[in-house]
């Protein structure tokens, strides 16, 4: 995969959690246990680490989408080149 195997790990671990934070789980605590993290502040710290955002943060980033498909829009970032 050209990455070392603690970051292709952890991408894949992040993924599950926004699987599971989209699906409305709301215990990051709960969820980092589950997920091989040692804590809720090292799935915190990792997903600002790859994403750029906290749990919560990202959380809140797919509500956002989700109304967008509720009204049946496009959620196309601002700086989208097809807008």
């Amino acid at each position: 995969m050209g990455v070392p195997i603690t970051r292709y790990r952890n991408r894949v671990r992040l993924g599950w959690a926004l699987d599971r934070i989209e699906d409305g789980a709301t215990d990051l605590a709960a969820i980092a246990a589950d997920l091989g993290f040692s804590d809720q502040a090292h799935l915190c710290r990792t997903a600002r680490q790859h994403l750029g955002h906290s749990p919560a943060a990202l959380r809140r980033l797919l509500r956002g989408a989700e109304s967008f498909a509720r009204k049946g829009e496009r959620a196309i970032p601002p700086n989208d080149p097809a807008r």
